[in-house]
């Protein structure tokens, strides 16, 4: 992307090639007051020269379970091919703890596009290596397009499963003990919790979602 000098000074004393992310990260640092009560996505960011995490090699503290969903997050991903060629974009993740207790979360994959500037030829504009995945708390967006749900003994599996995923029948059969589309006989059982759910931690939207 280029970048030119405007005509106004900036607030900001730029230092990099990148003065985009400079601005970002200036914003998360300094630039939100505690008072607003923004919060910033501190999950999935990559700060300027941090690299992705390698997938853990156990899983014993929460931190090693995060670490491997960035992991898989990260451009190029097997499963991100996937959804691509499925045009999905939206996954609703139920998380069953050891403890008894469930959290939620959603998958989403962001399309990469040079340039938004022009409202056809889209997929022209669009570069699938450059697609990535992010994994936030709670329930973000509407009409998903999978249903995950998964115990966390098996999270280590999952990951695996979404950084080597090739497409075989024994990638598929794994994935489908975890995913839950419309045409599994699971499907309304699962969207029935997930919409309970829905309603008992947002109780406004929740009407809006079905």
């Amino acid at each position: 992307m280029d970048y030119h000098q405007g005509a106004l000074p900036s607030g900001i004393r730029f230092a990099t090639p990148d003065p985009k992310r400079e601005f970002v990260e200036h914003l998360i640092t300094s630039g939100i007051n505690k008072e607003t009560a923004i919060t910033f996505d501190r999950i999935n960011y990559l700060k300027s020269g941090e690299e992705y995490p390698a997938i853990p090699l156990t899983y014993e503290a929460p931190d090693d379970y995060l670490k491997g969903f960035r992991a898989i997050s990260r451009p190029g991903t097997p499963f991100v091919a996937l959804a691509n060629d499925h045009n999905a974009n939206l996954a609703y993740m139920r998380i069953r703890l050891k403890n008894g207790k469930d959290v939620v979360a959603t998958l989403v994959v962001n399309r990469w596009h040079n340039n938004v500037a022009f409202l056809l030829g889209e997929e022209k504009r669009m570069d699938p290596l450059k697609d990535n995945l992010e994994f936030l708390p709670g329930m973000i967006g509407s009409y998903p397009n999978l249903f995950i749900d998964i115990h966390q003994d098996a999270i280590p599996d999952f990951i695996d499963l979404m950084e080597s995923f090739d497409a075989s029948d024994a990638s598929k059969a794994r994935l489908a003990k975890y995913g839950i589309n419309r045409s599994d006989e699971r499907f309304w059982e699962t969207y029935d919790w997930f919409q309970k759910r829905f309603d008992e931690d947002e109780p406004v939207r929740g009407d809006c979602w079905t």
